[in-house]
């Protein structure tokens, strides 16, 4: 059973390649597909839709004939096209290349710049926190300093409070004395001569 593929099918009936195809998509000729998953038709089932025109020694005396040939001056052109292309591509797809390796040497640098400066803002950020903590402790030292003065002036002025008071006591305790004498004297004043004489 010989098998064929989509241009040996159109060769062999005369239709073209995509008569073949279009068979083949609407399902009204059957096909298999190779090892290289290209579609191949079998001659049987070729000829029972279309009629073939030419046999598969006929195909392979033309392909015998086609390679021994020189190629024409219309293939030579449509060959060097074809190069011209692929090499057109293949060199912007080397520029392509060549500028996103540009592009991430670039972004390489700049990321390392900015890890660089980061690194940096962190050695001064630990620099500044250490000094703080420096200065904190210094801080709290004299703190410590003025909490001891000010406890001994509050000490001070709650002993000066404290004699303030006494001397307060006593300088009521005097004036109250006094008024006493003040007034006995006072009685004694406005006594009369037979009261101070008996009593």
């Amino acid at each position: 059973m010989s098998k064929v593929t989509v241009r040996e099918a159109a060769a062999l009936t005369g239709k073209s390649r995509e008569t073949i195809n279009s068979a083949t998509k609407d399902g009204s000729l059957s096909y298999t597909l190779n090892n290289k998953n290209h579609k191949v038709i079998d001659v049987a089932e070729l000829s029972r839709v279309y009629e073939v025109v030419k046999t598969l020694e006929d195909l392979e005396k033309e392909s015998a004939v086609s390679n021994s040939q020189p190629p024409s001056e219309a293939d030579s052109q449509e060959w060097r096209a074809r190069y011209l292309e692929i090499k057109a591509k293949a060199e912007s797809a080397d520029d392509k290349i060549e500028m996103l390796e540009k592009h991430h040497a670039k972004q390489t640098r700049i990321y390392e710049d900015q890890i660089e400066n980061l690194q940096d803002s962190l050695k001064l950020a630990q620099e500044g926190h250490n000094k703080a903590t420096l200065l904190l402790e210094d801080k709290s030292g004299d703190n410590n300093q003025w909490q001891a003065a000010i406890s001994a002036v509050e000490s001070r002025v709650a002993n000066q409070e404290e004699k303030i008071k006494e001397e307060q006591g006593r300088a009521h305790k005097i004036l109250r004395q006094n008024q006493l004498l003040k007034k006995a004297l006072e009685e004694e004043k406005n006594k009369s001569f037979w009261q101070k004489l008996f009593g």
